[in-house]
């Protein structure tokens, strides 16, 4: 009796096509246009996800982010799939998600143990450490996310709503607590002049932001292959000389002429903040 579940095939389709999804947008507004609706998507419009192909990927998501005045994900590589090596997930959804939302702010919600319900027995399960929420965090943020949520519920061994292990919840707190010191340079405009980042053979990607007088870089190894990097900023007026201060850290780069140089572990996130380079005649610090 009943349905065979296992031989149903999978969905291959929404339970809610985006026509659906904004209709029922439009009908909130309508109700109260007071406050912004926020939508959370699934992984599935990442191609590294297979349930649905190019061609619905491009038909159906554009249609869901116009349903939403801000626009979210949710991929956990390790608590979902206990996958590490999809760290780098985070980092590409981001920027995909951020494209496809047309100037609507995007979010990203970031794992942060494991006792997931979907990935075996606990004992099998691998651990979700500070460096994995940190790299994700600033994975998302670097490639333009301006909020982060946190996936704190545990079923294993049974079930919490925040579940996060002692030492992740004090890496929630500190990576909190510098986002919120740091959000007016994280939303400050980019420089005026030209800027890039390379970490060698290992990915590598950096926010470059001013804010009053300042230039900030916001920088993260997102290799899941975890391999170290020499990392290079390039920046275009940075005086050669220019101390390049490494925030929270309690250290010194000298830069040279238009570029500054330092070493990331696996995953390491670093933050720099430097006197806002002057690129053109009469151009002043400030915003």
């Amino acid at each position: 009796a009943g349905r065979n579940v296992l031989a149903s095939p999978p969905r291959r389709e929404p339970r809610a096509l985006p026509e659906q999804t904004l209709e029922k947008y439009k009908a909130v507004k309508a109700a109260d246009p007071s406050r912004p609706v926020f939508m959370t998507v699934t992984g599935n419009f990442h191609p590294h996800f297979d349930k649905y192909s190019d061609e619905d990927r491009r038909r159906l998501y554009p249609g869901y982010v116009k349903a939403a005045d801000v626009i979210g994900y949710d991929i956990y590589p390790i608590y979902g799939w206990n996958k590490p090596e999809w760290i780098h997930l985070v980092h590409e959804a981001t920027d995909l998600l951020v494209r496809m939302a047309e100037g609507r702010p995007v979010y990203a919600w970031i794992e942060t143990s494991k006792g997931s319900q979907w990935t075996g027995a606990l004992e099998n399960q691998k651990d979700v450490t500070p460096a994995h929420i940190r790299a994700e965090v600033w994975m998302a943020v670097c490639r333009g996310a301006t909020a982060i949520g946190y996936f704190t519920h545990v079923w294993k061994p049974s079930y919490k709503q925040f579940g996060a292990a002692e030492e992740n919840q004090k890496a929630l707190r500190r990576i909190n607590e510098q986002i919120t010191r740091l959000a007016p340079a994280i939303l400050g405009r980019p420089p005026a002049g030209k800027t890039a980042a390379s970490g060698g053979e290992a990915k590598l990607d950096a926010l470059f932001r001013r804010h009053e007088g300042q230039l900030y870089v916001f920088a993260v190894n997102y290799d899941e292959r975890l391999k170290a990097a020499q990392a290079v900023f390039e920046i275009e007026g940075l005086a050669a000389g220019a101390a390049v201060e490494a925030v929270d850290e309690n250290r010194t780069i000298r830069a040279e002429a238009g570029r500054f140089s330092d070493a990331f572990e696996p995953l390491a996130v670093h933050i720099y903040r430097a006197p806002a380079p002057l690129t053109a005649p009469g151009e002043s610090r400030l915003p």
